[in-house]
C-alpha cells in the first residue's frame, strides 16, 4: 500500500461482522499523504483485493464518480436476473434462447467455465507473480522426463501410423464411427471416416448417432456406400444399468441389428467397453458389469462373420489395474480419456479398418522363429517315418 501514501505503523485493524466477534475479511489501514485517487482493485500476492477509501478518493466502478461507494450507486445494473448462458440481463439460463456467450472473452459458442482463456488466466493467477517461472520449470521437467523415458512400442506404432503415408489412408467406400464423448476425443483420424459420435449417446438410443451419420452428404440414403462401421457405445448404458448386464446386452444386440439394416454392405467393428478409473464400490460394480458385457460382445462377434470384436478394454488395464494415466485427472466420473488414451484407441481402430496394413507393420521378435518351429509337431524325418509306418504293405515299408 506504500505506493498510495505513507502507511501509519500499527494502524492495521481487522473487520468484524457487526455485533459479533466473527471476522468479515476486511482490513482497515490509515494512510497519510494519500494519493488523490485510489483504484478499486489491486493484487496482494496471488490474490485480488477490493479497496475503498473515504474522503472521496475511490471511483465508483459504475459511474466513475467519487462521492459514493459502488454498492450505493444508482446506476448499478440489476443482476438479479442475469443469464449465465448469454450474459444478458432480464432472464435466467433455463429460459435462454440465445447462443452461449462467454463472460470472460466475450466470444460466442461457450460459457466461462469452458473457456480456455479463462482456465489459463485462472492458472496464471493461482501462481501469482512467479507464474512464468513455474510454467517454465514445469515445461523443462516434462521435457527431461520424456527424454529419459524408454521408447514405448505402442507410441512408436502410433507415430508411424500418423505419418503422411498412412495417416490419410485411402480405402474403398466410406467408413462411419458411432460413439459417445470418448469417440469425439478420438476424432476424425482418416479422410474417409465420418465421426457421427454424440456426447452422451447410448446403445439404447442408437438412432441418434445413425441420424447424425446420414446427415453427412457422403453417406447415401440407403447406406450402401459405407464399407466399415465402428460401434463404440455402452458406457452410458452402464450408468443406468450397472447391476444388469443382460439389459445392456439386449441394447447392444438391438443396436447391432439397426446398424446392419442401415449399412447393409458394411463390416461392423464392435468395441469393448473400457473400465472406469475411480476406486469405489459403485465403480467396481460398473466395471464388473462392463467385463460381462464385453464377454458377450466377443462371443456375439465370433458367431457372425460381419462382426469383428475390437478389444480396447485391455489397453486401459495392466496387471488387473486401470491405467490411470490414460484418463483425465479432473474427470470425477472416471470415464473420459486423455489425448494419449485416444491415440492408443486409434491404433486399435486402424487395425480393424486396415487389417492388411497392421500385418505389414508387424515387427518380428527374436522369439518368433522359435515359436514357429515349435508349432510344427513333427520334423520332416519323423513325419516321413510316421507316414511309412501308417501304411503297412506299401512299397516304401521298412524291411
Amino acid at each position: 500500500m506504500i505506493q498510495y501514501g505513507n502507511v501509519v505503523p500499527g494502524s492495521i485493524k481487522r473487520g468484524y461482522i457487526r455485533g459479533t466477534n466473527i471476522e468479515n475479511g476486511s482490513r482497515y489501514i490509515q494512510i497519510i499523504n494519500c494519493a488523490p485517487t485510489i483504484p478499486n482493485k489491486t493484487s496482494f500476492g496471488r490474490y485480488d483485493i477490493r479497496m475503498f477509501a473515504d474522503n472521496g478518493r475511490t471511483e465508483c466502478i459504475h459511474c466513475k464518480q467519487r462521492n459514493h461507494p459502488s454498492y450505493a450507486c444508482k446506476d448499478k445494473p440489476d443482476h438479479s436476473k442475469r443469464c449465465y448462458n448469454c450474459s444478458e440481463v432480464g432472464h435466467f439460463a433455463r429460459d435462454c434462447q440465445n447462443e452461449s456467450k462467454c463472460s470472460f472473452c466475450n466470444k460466442n459458442g461457450h460459457v466461462r467455465n469452458d473457456c480456455a482463456d479463462f482456465k489459463h488466466h485462472a492458472m496464471i493467477k493461482s501462481y501469482g507473480n512467479y507464474a512464468s517461472e513455474i510454467l517454465e520449470g514445469r515445461e523443462a521437467q516434462e521435457n527431461e522426463k520424456n527424454e529419459s523415458q524408454s521408447i514405448d512400442p505402442l507410441q512408436v506404432a502410433t507415430n508411424h501410423l500418423q505419418t503422411p503415408d498412412t495417416y490419410h489412408t485411402k480405402s474403398k467406400g466410406t467408413n462411419v464411427m458411432l460413439g459417445a464423448s470418448n469417440c469425439l476425443r478420438v476424432g476424425r483420424f482418416e479422410d474417409n471416416l465420418i465421426n457421427a459420435s454424440i456426447n452422451g449417446a447410448t446403445l439404447e438410443k442408437i438412432d441418434q448417432c445413425l441420424g447424425a451419420a446420414f446427415e453427412n452428404h457422403r453417406v447415401k440414403s440407403n447406406g450402401s456406400n459405407v464399407g466399415k462401421v465402428i460401434l463404440s457405445l455402452g458406457t452410458n448404458d452402464l450408468s443406468k444399468n450397472k447391476h444388469d448386464s443382460d439389459q445392456v446386452n439386449v441394447f447392444a444386440t438391438q443396436a447391432i441389428v439397426k446398424v446392419k439394416q442401415s449399412f447393409p454392405n458394411a463390416d461392423i467393428g464392435v468395441c469393448g467397453i473400457i473400465p472406469r478409473k475411480v476406486n469405489s464400490n459403485h465403480i467396481h460394480t460398473v466395471n464388473e458389469t462392463a467385463t460381462n458385457v464385453n464377454k458377450f460382445l466377443e462371443k456375439l462377434c465370433l458367431k457372425d462373420e460381419v462382426l469383428t470384436y475390437i478389444d480396447v478394454e485391455h489397453i486401459f488395464t495392466k496387471n488387473g489395474s486401470v491405467v490411470k494415466s490414460l484418463y483425465e485427472k479432473t474427470d470425477t466420473s472416471g470415464v473420459h480419456i486423455t489425448i494419449e488414451g485416444a491415440q492408443t484407441i486409434r491404433v486399435k481402430l486402424r487395425e480393424f479398418l486396415h487389417p492388411k496394413l497392421s500385418q505389414i507393420q508387424h515387427t518380428p521378435r527374436p522369439g518368433d522363429t522359435k515359436r514357429k518351429l515349435s508349432d510344427i509337431s513333427l520334423t520332416p524325418m519323423s513325419a516321413e517315418k510316421d507316414s511309412k509306418q501308417s501304411k503297412p504293405g506299401s512299397s516304401d515299408e521298412y524291411e
